[in-house]
């Protein structure tokens, strides 16, 4: 199943190894039968189902939880989050896709309770869509605000510097 995949662990927010997800290396395999990532399926153990929902979990909530009480960055992907978190940007959680659920948001505001959170989607219409269900969810109950990047540019493309002078106000560097 995850020939050729990069396996993702997925954390749920209390730090517990719920699921693995895989991401494919090699970008030109990329097709209907080859998505980019694999997501597990229902599955039962022990006579007990289990079921994955992405929509109800923010991954590196547990990490950012740990951090304590702070502003937090929202992205869509794993890359972006691994991004930020190299670039030093730890307090970072990926939606796992191009909108955030009201389970997320809620999760988002009752377990992290962040101070502020900055949403960096990528500049394309994924990550509009991600920016936009994510501020109306969010801003009603922590102060929120949008960094919209250029068209077709990801947080991955962003060097650290560029990363400090953008959210660096935001959060003290």
């Amino acid at each position: 199943m995850m020939k050729d995949r990069v396996a993702i662990p997925i954390h749920d927010a209390k730090g517990s190894l719920i699921a693995y997800a895989g991401r494919i290396v090699d970008d030109a395999r990329i097709s209907a039968d080859c998505p980019r990532y694999l997501f597990p399926g229902d599955r039962e153990k022990d006579g007990i189902r289990y079921v994955f929902r992405k929509s109800e979990l923010l991954y590196n909530a547990h990490r950012v939880k740990a951090l304590g009480r702070r502003g937090v960055i929202v992205v869509e992907s794993y890359t972006a989050a691994w991004w930020l978190h190299q670039a030093g940007f730890p307090n970072v959680v990926a939606v796992m896709g191009s909108s955030m659920s009201d389970a997320q948001a809620d999760l988002l505001v009752r377990e992290l309770q962040p101070s502020f959170v900055v949403i960096l989607g990528d500049g394309d219409e994924a990550g509009k869509r991600m920016a936009a269900s994510a501020l109306v969810l969010l801003a009603p109950h922590v102060w929120t605000r949008w960094e919209s990047l250029v068209e077709n540019q990801q947080p991955t493309d962003l060097g650290a510097d560029a990363l400090r002078v953008r959210l660096g106000k935001h959060f003290g560097k």
